[in-house]
């Protein structure tokens, strides 16, 4: 990732569900059509590595809303993060 830490504060942090909006018509979609709108959605989901190590050491106490929970991490509205090794580019 070329990109520098934005921050815990600034970062979209979700609990058992995506961290980024996905519109109510698409979960009338069966799954292969889901897909291309999930795949677009994914450089909003790529953030720094020492963003998503400080969010864990912030909650790693044995209690906690985070705790035993699926926790969707998204960057800042408007931001897209890059990898020079995810081939699935979307268009």
């Amino acid at each position: 990732m070329d990109r520098a830490p934005v921050g815990l504060s600034t970062l979209r942090v979700s609990i058992d569900r995506l961290p980024v909006p996905i519109s109510r018509v698409s979960r009338l979609l069966p799954a292969p059509l889901l897909l291309p709108i999930f795949a677009s959605k994914i450089p909003e989901m790529i953030i720094p590595y020492a963003d998503a190590a400080a969010l864990m050491l912030a909650h790693l106490g044995a209690e906690g809303e985070l705790v035993r929970r699926r926790v969707g991490v998204a960057l800042p509205v408007g931001m897209k993060g890059r990898k020079s090794t995810w081939t699935a580019t979307p268009k």
